[in-house]
């Protein structure tokens, strides 16, 4: 009998947003907090968030998952100029539409579908936008 379990898939794609992100080296991308937390009380304002969150995570078969994740966008400083986060919205959705790969500690083995991003009026005092994905994801034997 093979035993099959599924690592935390948020470490590896915070990390991804991160790491593309910092190579596309534009200033519109430069400064951004990725995490599946929101930034503590403590650690300041972030002018440009992305959080990842776990919507649903369903297995499929024995050694897969089909992961489903809720991103929030957030950026810029006027409510009423949304163009910088909806600019960083689809960025960070077309990196993660093609995460699936066979690097070392990828989880993700496809991408299933996507929708989004969308305005999220009147939900704080900056610019926001949200989508959602969906993965395959493939466990690992132990």
């Amino acid at each position: 009998m093979t035993r099959v379990k599924h690592p935390n898939p948020l470490t590896y794609l915070c990390h991804l947003i991160r790491t593309e992100l910092t190579a596309l080296a534009d200033p519109a991308y430069a400064g951004v907090f990725v995490s599946n937390r929101e930034a503590p009380a403590d650690a300041g304002v972030w002018e440009k968030s992305v959080i990842l969150r776990v919507d649903g995570d369903v297995r499929t078969s024995v050694i897969s998952k089909e992961l489903t994740l809720g991103v929030r966008v957030r950026a810029g400083q006027d409510i009423t100029d949304e163009q910088p986060a909806e600019d960083l919205a689809a960025t960070v959705l077309a990196i993660l539409e093609v995460a699936a790969g066979l690097h070392p500690g990828n989880p993700i083995a496809a991408h299933l579908e996507s929708n989004g991003p969308y305005s999220v009026p009147g939900s704080g005092p900056q610019p926001e936008f949200y989508f959602t994905i969906s993965f395959s994801r493939a466990g690992v034997p132990f």
